[in-house]
């Protein structure tokens, strides 16, 4: 999380790199760009855009990643008896290694980077922009109703209690 404050920080503060990789989006989908040109400059951007992420990805929305909380992996592991200990060791040494596989590919390789956001026109992307602005104000919205609902539920309880 404070990953992700610090790259919008940063992005506040000089907006440039993502503006030209919008700007290269749209250039590369009107014809404008070769996609050798495209990939060059998404890749050029990539380091300045370190952390920030894809809005459009699905995964970045799909919760934490428990398996590489190490809290959460020793005090799940002290739940298990010593044989399911070592399945699980096994299976997140596996892990380990797909995640050590995938790193070396790149950060390129990464969909939730922002880098690799699909090129679209800016038309198309301004669209996309307002439906998870739409999307996000409106789980805002739920989240603070339930917030309130919580409140009144020692209250709720009270009043039936008193039935």
């Amino acid at each position: 999380m404070e990953r992700a404050k610090d790259s919008i920080g940063k992005l506040k503060e000089d907006p440039t790199a993502l503006m030209r990789l919008m700007l290269a989006s749209d250039s590369f989908k009107r014809g404008e760009l070769s996609e050798e040109e495209y990939k060059a400059m998404q890749a050029e951007s990539g380091s300045d855009l370190a952390g920030v992420m894809n809005p459009l990805d699905r995964n970045n929305f799909r919760g934490g990643q428990p398996m590489a909380d190490e809290a959460f992996v020793s005090g799940f592991q002290a739940l298990l008896s010593p044989e399911q200990s070592g399945t699980f060791q096994t299976s997140l040494d596996q892990r380990a290694e797909r995640v050590a596989a995938a790193a070396e590919n790149s950060a390129a390789a990464d969909p939730a980077n922002i880098t690799n956001l699909p090129a679209m026109e800016l038309e198309q992307l301004d669209r996309a922009v307002n439906s998870g602005r739409a999307i996000t104000g409106g789980l805002k919205q739920m989240m603070e109703g339930v917030g309130g609902l919580q409140d009144l539920a020692p209250l709720i309880e009270q009043s039936q209690g008193q039935e």
